[in-house]
């Protein structure tokens, strides 16, 4: 085990101040250092937040979203569960996305800017209620509506 690499978080006092540091040394080394084993364990602990962190490792994913849930909970309304506008939202304009035409000439990214910025006095912006993995998750439930 002497090839095995540990950071510990070591402490240092000097003249009343504590200072805070980490140290690279092999797990042989370690052991004498500290007979407790606590250093290891925050080191590890230490270092895979570290590596999360900076791997840049999102808590969010766009895989984890129920794109359709969000659908029905902030589009339905208006748009309607088949992508057939409701009255409200013929009333207020709302794109039919059942519609062949309009999802052949419409792309993902004029669906995304759309419904982050919506459209005054018709559609509410949506780029301050939903995360940006959310309103890229729609656009698949939108252009499902282009299939049936």
């Amino acid at each position: 085990m002497d090839g095995f690499w540990v950071v510990a978080l070591r402490r240092y006092t000097h003249q009343y101040k504590k200072y805070y540091f980490f140290n690279v040394v092999t797990f042989k080394e370690e052991k004498k250092m500290s007979k407790t084993g606590i250093f290891t364990g925050v080191s590890v602990a230490v270092m895979a937040g570290a590596i999360a962190y900076f791997s840049g490792i999102s808590v969010s994913r766009a895989a984890d979203i129920d794109a359709t849930k969000v659908y029905m909970t902030h589009c339905k309304t208006c748009h309607g569960e088949n992508g057939h506008p409701t009255d409200l939202g013929t009333g207020l304009g709302a794109r039919e996305f059942a519609n062949a035409e309009w999802q052949a000439k419409t792309t993902d990214e004029q669906i995304i800017k759309q419904i982050n910025n919506g459209t005054p006095e018709k559609m509410m912006p949506f780029k301050e209620k939903l995360s940006q993995d959310e309103i890229k998750a729609l656009v698949s439930v939108i252009r499902g509506f282009g299939k049936k």
